[in-house]
């Protein structure tokens, strides 16, 4: 049971306290310095509406915890990494369906043996991947076994930045060229509650947002060397689900996902998910060629002055995965 001490207000940890005051005592894990701020009732007003299903498909947002989630890391002193069953078919899809992060609380250099492990060359296809320097940490908390929190505020914050730069950018480039162009572009970077998920193994590193958490069961040894595990399938039918949700928050709180499932029991389950998705990859693709055809010969129209200016606009890419 977890055992949270300390005299601090909200939760918090005296300096002087550091070195006794745990928030689970079981497991070593010590309660951070900082903080630890309820879940807003904002937040939880949003995610009580009512699901609505979408006509089409849209992307989310798909922020991917690494150890004990997608991958199995061995502690010291041999380290080895095991990716979790069907990582690169999870990859593969998202990478065609959804913008994919990654935020891991471990620190740097372990991420990136853990990326060049796992995902390969398919690592640089992720928007961003945070680490333990993206927890704003109290220096004795990064150098301990703490609870660490991932706030997606923090992560929508950055995105929405991000979007108003490139905004600039692009009206910037238009008036530059005279203002042919076509005028404010769509925004293709602004990620909330309602277009989100974070899949992890922790309920409490992602409590400020429970209704965009996808919890999966720990990938520890024993399951890495059993070699059935089919985890990362279940998820890929559930984030299939939540891409036709107009908020995912609402749909999560009245349906979170359950691994026991009855869905995912039947004996033709994974050879039925993964044609599924192979079949969906391979159409994906073939649109995205059709469409980079048609996003060339407009573009040459425009240089010739048929067409309004698409320079601004980006090239639509093709998965060569």
């Amino acid at each position: 049971m977890t055992e949270k001490t300390g005299d601090a207000p909200d939760g918090a940890a005296a300096i002087g306290d550091s070195k006794r005051t745990y928030y689970d005592r079981s497991t070593s894990t010590f309660l951070p310095l900082a903080p630890i701020r309820s879940v807003a009732p904002a937040y939880i007003s949003k995610a009580n509406e009512t699901p609505v299903l979408l006509s089409e498909p849209r992307k989310l947002l798909v922020i991917l915890d690494l150890n004990g989630t997608v991958l199995h890391r061995d502690g010291a002193p041999k380290r080895t990494i095991t990716p979790r069953p069907y990582l690169d078919d999870l990859l593969r899809y998202l990478f065609v369906s959804c913008r994919v992060m990654v935020w891991s609380s471990a620190r740097p250099e372990s991420v990136s043996a853990m990326l060049k492990r796992c995902f390969g060359a398919m690592q640089f296809r992720l928007d961003r991947v945070w680490s333990r320097d993206h927890f704003k940490l109290h220096e004795i908390d990064y150098q301990r076994k703490v609870l660490t929190l991932k706030d997606l505020e923090e992560v929508w914050e950055v995105y929405a930045n991000e979007d108003q730069e490139k905004e600039a950018s692009s009206l910037a480039h238009e008036s530059n060229k005279g203002g042919r162009g076509t005028g404010p572009r769509a925004s293709q970077g602004v990620f909330d509650q309602t277009n989100t998920i974070l899949i992890d193994d922790s309920v409490h590193k992602t409590q400020l947002q429970p209704f965009n958490r996808l919890v999966l069961p720990n990938f520890h040894r024993e399951r890495a060397q059993s070699g059935n595990d089919v985890e990362l399938l279940k998820v890929m039918k559930y984030i299939e689900q939540l891409t036709r949700q107009q908020n995912v928050s609402s749909f999560v709180r009245l349906h979170p996902f359950e691994s026991e499932n009855d869905e995912y029991a039947s004996e033709s389950f994974v050879s039925e998910t993964t044609t599924h998705f192979q079949d969906y990859i391979n159409n994906e693709k073939k649109d995205r060629i059709r469409l980079r055809r048609i996003w060339r010969k407009e573009r040459q129209r425009a240089r010739e002055g048929l067409l309004p200016s698409r320079e601004t606009e980006a090239e639509p890419t093709i998965d060569e995965q």
